[in-house]
């Protein structure tokens, strides 16, 4: 039989309490004030003159989705608004001995801004400390009484179990850090590196020389491990020149001709530029003998706990060649690509248990980026003359700088800015850079003309990563201006701009495309050999997942605030916060649909396995704002259903 249907009672906007009760209702949402003075549940009615209302449909959560939907097609919503989205409270961080403000959308900040995830934190934490009692009284008492079995599932346990390794892991962290500190002697700052050097300094250089001859792996190791770089690693961290770093490798590491072992001679003129070029060669090998999908592994004699230890001792004298540099007073490019790739070092470890983004890695690129201001490389090179007197070609040196300067930009592309870790001045020299062009985001690719294809070719990527970031950080800026005041018309205009170029330049659909890849080979780079369209939709990849979770993150925080400001005025935002909120969950579901396709190795037709080293770690950060969101989703939506049962349970009790 078909139920019965009535039309919906005239719209009421008091709450069902109070008005069962015929008492004066201040109608503020989510609870009045009656309500909340006595500690009652408080359950406003949603009713609609234009549409019948089953007197027995049941409210669920699909039916909140489906006619929020309605709402956001029926209306325009007008973004004119003025907005106070941040507050230095909500990004204040005081744990232990550290104190810093967070980036506005990194993940400490979001858990600050939300409030079911800042009531939801501290909760899970006071659950973890009981967990943890209850396992240690346990331990007790099995040492006790052995015939006692309680507590022997996982499950009867805690579901927090975890933080027994945590702990384990976090001694052997704190060992590694005090056992692989630099001795304070290589914190030089009486002596200078150069051709005259004190006795002193010259000791401690020839002390580390013999040491690095003696862990160094043999010529055909190397070969392999700078080709294995140069084809999976320098496509996404290109900070070097190859040509004239392998030029220069070639006067330092040669082969004696009496022994027949290759021997390590930086004792020439120009020492510090040697010690500097050596230093990069063993950061450089550092970091490829960390990649847990080698193919070098199959070619040559090595296990990968062995390749994980001389990586860390090899490391570790770079960083002792490096303080004896003091990079910081005598600045040059190969120091600045020195600490660029220490911090990639770090930043790519696969034993790095980091799972977001910490502030010394912040504050660490920043010290990069304002020493990259040092060097002048926001400017475009050509325009120095007195370099056009230096002794090697000019082009090369010029293409050097550039290289640094968009690598630089890159790191903080996916560090600081996909975090609103931006402001008017790095937004300035990202202009700067394109200062010579007209159009709004114009190409550089003119510059590497003389240069080898393969840069050619990877540098038309790192352009339109360029202009992407360039996009990004307008966004963020409009979100998170200075003045703490932001207009909404202008975050969702830039926000449509963004949109509408990555979907134009960086289409998730090339990931499906299974034509003949490109392949290069430059003999003059050891022969290596690139896979010019795998490494575009490496990157393609990349950029969307930063796309969809900076997105997510936004339209999120924009959904809070009109939530809250639902609660002051709810006729007047109800819409707005709708609106926001199934954006977020859009950008959120297209997030979730890219990681778990990746994780369960979809890609692996479009990316090669070598190169996820390069895309694992923002993988794993990003996955952590995912399931942060999502924790929010399920907080609020629990919440909320909870609150139209109890609705469902007043209207029964009304209707009786």
């Amino acid at each position: 039989m078909q139920k019965k249907s009535i039309r919906g009672q005239r719209p009421t906007h008091v709450c069902a309490a109070c008005r069962t009760q015929k008492l004066r209702c201040n109608r503020e949402r989510p609870s009045c004030s009656r309500c909340q003075r006595i500690g009652r549940t408080c359950v406003y009615e949603k009713h609609s003159e234009d549409t019948l209302v089953s007197n027995n449909e049941p409210i669920t959560p699909s039916s909140i989705i489906s006619k929020a939907h309605d709402v956001d097609h029926k209306l325009i919503l007008e973004f004119d608004e003025k907005l106070h989205l941040w507050n230095s409270k909500d990004m204040f961080i005081s744990h232990g001995y550290h104190t810093y403000i967070d980036l506005p959308y990194g993940t400490h900040s979001i858990a600050q801004y939300d409030p079911y995830l800042r009531i939801f934190c501290p909760s899970v934490h006071g659950t973890t400390l009981a967990d943890l009692q209850t396992r240690l009284e346990f331990i007790l008492s099995e040492s006790k009484q052995p015939q006692d079995n309680t507590f022997k599932t996982l499950e009867s346990i805690s579901p927090l179990m975890f933080i027994e390794d945590a702990v384990v892991k976090w001694v052997t962290k704190t060992n590694d850090y005090v056992n692989n500190q630099v001795p304070l002697e290589y914190f030089n700052t009486i002596y200078t590196i150069e051709d005259r050097m004190h006795p002193t300094l010259l000791s401690v250089i020839n002390d580390l020389i013999n040491e690095l001859e003696d862990k160094l792996l043999d010529n055909l190791d190397i070969d392999l491990l700078l080709k294995h770089f140069y084809e999976n690693i320098y496509p996404y961290y290109p900070f070097i020149e190859v040509d004239s770093f392998e030029n220069s490798l070639s006067k330092i590491y040669s082969k004696d001709p009496v022994s027949g072992a290759y021997k390590i001679n930086v004792f020439q003129e120009n020492v510090r530029s040697h010690l500097e070029i050596l230093t990069l060669l063993l950061l450089i090998i550092s970091i490829t003998l960390r990649n847990p999908r080698l193919n070098y592994l199959n070619e040559h004699t090595i296990s990968v706990e062995n390749a994980t230890v001389i990586s860390k001792k090899l490391l570790i004298i770079s960083q002792k060649l490096l303080s004896l540099l003091n990079g910081y007073k005598f600045t040059t490019e190969n120091v600045l690509s020195c600490l660029l790739y220490i911090f990639v070092a770090e930043f790519l470890n696969p034993e790095n248990t980091e799972m977001h983004i910490t502030h010394n890695q912040i504050l660490t690129l920043k010290c990069l980026t304002e020493l990259s201001y040092t060097l002048g490389l926001y400017k475009e090179p050509s325009q120095f003359t007195r370099y056009l007197n230096r002794p090697e070609p000019s082009d090369v040196y010029f293409t050097f700088r550039r290289k640094l300067w968009i690598g630089l930009q890159s790191l903080r592309l996916e560090i600081l800015t996909a975090d609103g870790g931006c402001n008017d001045v790095t937004q300035g020299y990202l202009n700067e850079f394109l200062k010579e062009n007209k159009a709004m985001v114009p190409s550089f690719m003119e510059h590497f003309n003389s240069v080898l294809t393969c840069d050619r070719h990877l540098f038309k990527i790192q352009d339109n990563k360029y202009q992407f970031h360039m996009l990004l950080a307008r966004v963020m800026l409009d979100c998170c201006s200075s003045s703490n005041e932001q207009d909404l018309k202008r975050i969702t205009d830039s926000i449509a701009k963004l949109s509408e170029f990555t979907l134009r330049v960086f289409p998730l659909s090339k990931l499906k495309e299974t034509m003949k890849d490109r392949v290069i080979e430059e003999n003059a780079w050891r022969g290596g050999r690139f896979n010019l369209d795998m490494i575009e939709r490496t990157e393609i990849l990349r950029i969307n997942m930063i796309f969809f979770s900076s997105l997510m993150n936004i339209f999120n925080v924009l959904a809070i605030y009109f939530e809250k400001k639902c609660s002051q005025n709810w006729e007047k935002y109800e819409d707005l916060y709708h609106n926001f909120f199934f954006k977020s969950l859009d950008n959120y579901l297209e997030m979730m649909t890219l990681l778990k396709h990746y994780l369960k190795g979809g890609f692996s037709s479009s990316i090669l396995p070598q190169h996820e080293y390069c895309l694992n770690r923002s993988v794993s950060f990003i996955s952590i704002k995912v399931l942060s969101v999502q924790l929010s989703y399920l907080l609020r939506l629990s919440y909320k259903l909870d609150m139209v049962s109890r609705n469902n349970e007043v209207m029964k009790y009304m209707a009786q």
